[in-house]
Order: structure tokens, then C-alpha cells, then sequence
């Protein structure tokens, strides 16, 4: 399976992942996402295996005049 062979090619330590995980599903502020004023640039990574690259399209969408 390609996620293991790049996970064990770019092994990362138990506690980063942990860590990651945790952040990545126990963080939610998209209700607040359209009350960021500033200007954004939203960028992704076509490889990420944590995040997929469709979930910066849809913060993007959320935020006023982000690219």
C-alpha cells in the first residue's frame, strides 16, 4: 500500500503522528473560517497522506478573498 511504503520512508516518531492526529481532529473553527479579515493564501501539498489537497479548496472557499 503506498501509505505505508511513504510512512516507512519518511517515518515520522510516534509523537509527532499522535500529536498530528490529535490536532488535525480535535481542532474545528469552520464556522469561524469567514470572519478571518485578512488576506490568505491557502497552499497544499499534492502528496500529503495526512490532509488531502481538497480540504484547502474547501477552507479557501470559507475564507473571504482567499486564494
Amino acid at each position: 500500500d503506498q501509505f505505508m511504503a511513504k510512512s516507512v520512508e519518511y517515518a515520522t516518531p510516534l509523537h509527532g503522528f499522535t500529536r498530528q492526529a490529535e490536532a488535525s481532529t480535535g481542532h474545528d473553527t469552520y464556522d469561524r473560517l469567514p470572519q478571518i479579515l485578512a488576506p490568505t493564501l491557502v497552499i497544499a501539498g499534492d502528496a500529503d497522506m495526512m490532509i488531502p489537497a481538497e480540504n484547502s479548496k474547501l477552507l479557501a472557499s470559507r475564507i473571504p478573498n482567499a486564494e
